[in-house]
């Protein structure tokens, strides 16, 4: 289910790099605060409830059984929280370049955080194939871009 979800994810990347928030064009403190914070709250919520539920579970396999079924229930919901996490990134580190330099750096720094914490989903916890497809898909499409753009100004 979660590779489907993978593959979703990465077929409306194109509709997501057009919006707004990912162009820069909303503010940094409604980025912070909206997207940011009050946003990754559901998330955040969906990932403690899938945490808790197999933590009181009284399972008796072998650890690695137990440790596989612990990464699978994680898995859908840590994609989805991974794509999201990564669009707010990007939206914040785009709108904090409309800042001052200080304020810019001191932005720009926080909102490493909502990257670490994708990186933290895709290569922890959704064992890493999903990034790989996600990056070469944004990697081919923008080279595809910079080639039509080269033969269109031929």
């Amino acid at each position: 289910m979660s590779y489907f979800v993978a593959l979703l994810l990465g077929f409306m990347a194109q509709g997501a790099m057009g919006s707004r928030l990912v162009k820069g064009e909303v503010p940094f403190a409604k980025v912070f605060v909206f997207f940011g914070i009050l946003g990754s709250f559901p998330f955040l919520g969906w990932l403690m409830y899938n945490f808790n539920s197999f933590m009181s579970s009284d399972l008796q396999y072998t650890p690695n059984i137990e440790y596989d079924m612990f990464i699978d229930s994680l898995t859908l919901p840590s994609t989805v929280a991974g794509a999201y996490w990564l669009l707010v990134f990007i939206g914040l580190w785009r709108s904090a370049g409309r800042l001052s330099t200080g304020k810019m750096i001191v932005s720009r720094y926080f909102s490493v955080t909502w990257l670490s914490s994708a990186a933290a989903c895709f290569f922890i916890i959704a064992k890493g194939p999903f990034v790989i497809f996600i990056a070469a898909y944004f990697f081919a499409k923008k080279y595809w871009a910079r080639n039509n753009e080269e033969l269109a100004n031929c």
